[in-house]
């Protein structure tokens, strides 16, 4: 540690102010005022000098500045070579604002590991040993705090411990222990003071040991706090404990009086009110209607909505989020299939609340309230479904195509039935009551509704009746409407589904009959009329009478 202090010998004479009249230091013009009167310098400095001839230069005496840290200052550590000082006083001379830009040859005690200067030694050494040398000598005898100066731990046990907040704002109901903490808080909520600036982005805080947490973490990506029951880590104590707290723990002591709601820190809860009761989403995208109530998911909607920023993958399939929560929810229900927010009502469990809610809402308590569409009678009620109607339906958007045929789909999740179902042939949901399996559970339960439980769609321009909406908007398209969208390059044939129109070129074209009977020598190219043979064929009984025995 370099020692740069040197100590006043002497006091400044006659002689002195003389010789510096000589070598131009001074201008002789110069004068002080005191109660007295107006005095040339020469003359003051001899009648000060009379004054004090008998007396030690005291505290008083020195002049009292402001340093690196705002440590007060003996006149031991001064060696002061006056060159303009325009303001005295009778005692003393003090600087202003006005002279902290003169140049006073202040030898200062500087750190030799960081930038860190005082006037005093003692500072200089308390500093090294708590930031360098991490010497912290006062512990708390209540946890496994220690501090390197005792006023902290009296500041530790009176916030944490005795949960003393004396300091209370007159604006919000914010309280803390310390004054100082309470200015920072009026400065950067209510005012909106924020002084420091980051210069590598558009941050900005209201104190310097934020903004260097800042860098730390956004620019630096230091993440020296390490949680030691997961892979978390975090550039600050505080968010580690408050990760424990929450994730680990399951502490969650703020709840919301409106709801059963409840979050491990007030700032979540305020977020809750604000956004579910109040509705109030003052943050909103310049790229579409989204609002929201949060900085931080307003960046998270546009990075992954309109930038298609997707840095979250999964290690065992082709899945991308844009969070790393995303991701994780992923895993945990599609890979793991681990569903913990079950229904009471039925078998229905889910990977989220907010399904779970929306499930019950919807069926059990046939709360509707629907997104409805601009261009049908189709409503649903979440409006991701809805966008995906409109995407599938209206636009014709199909951008999932597979890579085994030419069959495309408009979502991930039908392209990878089609794929089970067509290619690989894979059948996991069996029915209960006959041998029936398909590779969705939707699929299963329309099965049971139209062929065991006999619950068929009216069609209300014939007497055809369906298993489902879906095949009976089919009939209505092909029958009634005769809407016949898909039609063959080879002959004038056209149909209202493209499965019919796959069978057609496979059998009249292609001449491929892959269904054989057994019985006999029939083939078909479709399954159903292969049943229809063996039935009317070979399982039909004819009742033989006897001429004789009428």
């Amino acid at each position: 540690m370099g020692d740069f202090s040197l100590n006043i010998e002497g006091r400044i004479g006659v002689d002195d102010v003389k010789l510096e009249e000589k070598l131009g230091v001074i201008d002789v013009s110069e004068q002080f005022i005191d109660e007295k009167g107006v005095h040339e310098r020469e003359e003051y400095v001899f009648k000060k000098e009379e004054s004090s001839s008998n007396n030690p230069v005291t505290e008083d005496d020195a002049f009292s500045f402001e340093d690196h840290r705002e440590d007060s200052i003996n006149s031991d550590h001064l060696d002061i070579e006056d060159h303009s000082c325009e303001y005295a006083s009778r005692a003393k001379c003090e600087l202003d604002a006005q002279s902290k830009s003169v140049d006073l040859k202040i030898k200062y005690h500087k750190c030799d590991l960081c930038d860190f200067f005082s006037r005093r030694k003692g500072n200089l050494q308390s500093h090294i040993n708590s930031i360098h040398l991490k010497i912290k000598n006062h512990k708390c005898h209540m946890c496994d705090y220690a501090a390197s100066v005792k006023h902290k731990l009296d500041t530790h046990v009176k916030s944490v411990h005795l949960k003393i907040k004396d300091q209370k704002c007159h604006l919000c109901d914010f309280a803390t222990f310390q004054k100082s903490s309470l200015q920072a808080h009026i400065k950067s909520i209510h005012l909106k003071l924020r002084n420091y600036k980051c210069h590598v982005c558009e941050y900005a805080a209201n104190n310097k040991r934020t903004l260097d947490v800042h860098l730390k973490s956004v620019h630096l990506d230091i993440k020296d706090h390490k949680c030691h029951l997961c892979d978390y880590a975090t550039s600050r104590k505080s968010k580690l404990q408050r990760h424990i707290k929450s994730i680990h723990l399951k502490i969650k002591n703020h709840k919301c009086h409106m709801c059963e709601y409840a979050a491990s820190e007030k700032q979540k809860l305020d977020s809750h009110v604000k956004t579910v009761h109040l509705k109030i989403k003052d943050h909103k995208c310049h790229l579409c209607d989204y609002a929201t109530n949060e900085k931080h998911t307003l960046r998270v909607h546009i990075n992954s909505v309109h930038l298609k920023i997707k840095d979250h993958k999964c290690h065992m399939c082709e899945y991308a989020a844009s969070t790393k929560y995303s991701l994780q929810m992923h895993v945990k229900s599609v890979h793991l299939n681990i569903k913990p927010h079950k229904c009471k009502f039925c078998n229905y469990a889910t990977s989220t609340k907010e399904y779970l809610n929306s499930h019950v809402n919807f069926v059990h308590l046939n709360i509707k309230q629907f997104n409805k569409c601009n261009l049908c009678d189709y409503a649903a009620h979440h409006k991701v479904v809805l966008d995906q109607h409109i995407k599938t339906v209206h636009l014709k958007i199909k951008d999932r195509k597979c890579h085994l045929c030419d069959y495309a789909a408009s979502t991930k999740s039908r392209l990878e039935i089609h794929v089970n179902s067509v290619h690989l042939n894979i059948k996991k949901h069996k029915c209960d009551l006959c041998d029936y399996a398909a590779n969705n559970k939707h699929i299963i339960e329309q099965h049971v509704k139209s062929v065991h439980l006999n619950i068929k769609e009216q069609c209300h321009l014939c007497e055809y009746a369906a298993g489902s909406k879906h095949k009976l908007q089919r009939h209505i398209n092909s029958v009634h409407l005769k809407i016949k969208d898909h039609k063959c390059h080879l002959c004038e044939y056209a149909a209202s589904e493209k499965r019919k129109l796959d069978i057609h070129i496979k059998t009249v074209h292609l001449k491929i009959k892959e269904y054989k009977c057994e019985l006999c020598e029939y083939v078909a190219s479709r399954k159903d009329t292969l049943q229809n043979h063996i039935k009317n064929i070979h399982s039909r009984t004819e009742n033989l009478e006897c001429s004789m025995c009428i």
